[in-house]
């Protein structure tokens, strides 16, 4: 996930956020029933936000090269 991929999720996890506890969306969310959808919607987002946040942290490409520095630096200098 790119990071502007990243910022579009956060911004609907936003929203989500938003009409879930903001009052103004109250009546429209207990008489249309939204209350489960909205929740289920926002847990979704906020675990492709956390997913994505890894992914862009550590992405798979790099994470076996930087072991493989970080072991060859305690390797030389722990050699001794």
């Amino acid at each position: 996930m790119t990071q502007a991929e990243l910022a579009g999720e956060e911004r609907r996890c936003d929203y989500l956020y938003h009409a879930m506890y903001d009052f103004s969306y109250g009546k429209e969310i207990r008489l249309y029933g939204l209350s489960d959808w909205l929740g289920g919607r926002f847990m979704v987002c906020r675990d492709k936000i956390r997913d994505g946040k890894l992914y862009v942290k550590n992405p798979p490409h790099t994470s076996g090269i930087m072991k493989l520095l970080v072991n060859a630096v305690d390797f030389s200098v722990y050699k001794t």
